[in-house]
């Protein structure tokens, strides 16, 4: 695992899910608070619906250490071009710390694809004996370093948003972000897949920054090998 003397641990809620598929015009997945059996959801380990405060919400973990879960769409999706928009609150344990965070993830292999925890956050597989090709879109909320973990992580802080291929942790490109992502406040994330481009924005307001955190050029039916995937969300605690 990720953790050795750790016990900071994080709550991942989802307020809201939407999903489109641009190049069909398949229908909007669209979740506005969640039903206590999700249509066209899958929910994997840890993953639960709950109410809270905010309402009827997806937890993808609870504050407990060692979870892991994930909910993709329970049928496969065209990801040749596609836009999706989320919500989510991260919550700190009360000694003030969190670990690991959470990941948008498109994989081809399965609505019931392993889900690790801990700085595998439930989307990298490698590792755990496990081939799949996928592209992931990581809220990463703690510090694995390459100095702790030579070979197996290189995140470069404590808050920052990656993109990550094939269930590698390591991700091919980063950005570090202000404010923390576990600050207990509601973030919004914008993910849009256009022309071999893909765009990260988030934010706690109600509009999308003006250019993305994030940008990263990528085939991803190529990477698939299909034009098709699961797409969902997934987190983890440490240890």
């Amino acid at each position: 695992m990720s953790r050795v003397l750790r016990h900071w641990l994080a709550v991942a809620t989802l307020l809201f899910l939407a999903l489109t598929a641009l190049a069909t015009g398949e229908p909007t997945f669209l979740y506005d608070g969640f039903p206590s059996s999700p249509p066209h959801l899958t929910l994997n380990g840890d993953a639960s619906i709950l109410t809270t405060g905010d309402g009827q919400v997806l937890r993808l973990v609870p504050g407990v250490r060692g979870q892991a879960g994930s909910c993709y769409t329970s049928d496969q999706f065209n990801v040749t071009e596609f836009s999706t928009q989320f919500q989510f609150r991260i919550t700190r344990y009360p000694c003030g710390g969190s670990s690991d965070g959470l990941a948008f993830v498109v994989q081809p292999g399965s609505p019931n694809a392993p889900a690790p925890g801990g700085g595998w956050m439930g989307y990298a597989w490698t590792g755990y004996g496990v081939t799949l090709p996928g592209v992931a879109v990581e809220f990463d909320i703690y510090y694995n370093s390459s100095v702790n973990f030579p070979g197996l992580f290189d995140d470069p802080d404590s808050n920052h948003l990656g993109i990550n291929l094939n269930g590698n942790p390591i991700s091919v490109i980063t950005a570090s972000v202000t404010p923390e992502w576990d600050d207990g406040n509601v973030w919004t994330a914008w993910i849009n897949y256009r022309r071999g481009q893909l765009d990260v924005y988030a934010s706690q307001q109600a509009v999308p920054p003006a250019t993305p955190m994030l940008s990263y050029a990528i085939d991803i039916p190529g990477l698939l090998g299909q034009d098709t995937a699961y797409v969902g969300l997934t987190a983890g605690t440490g240890s």
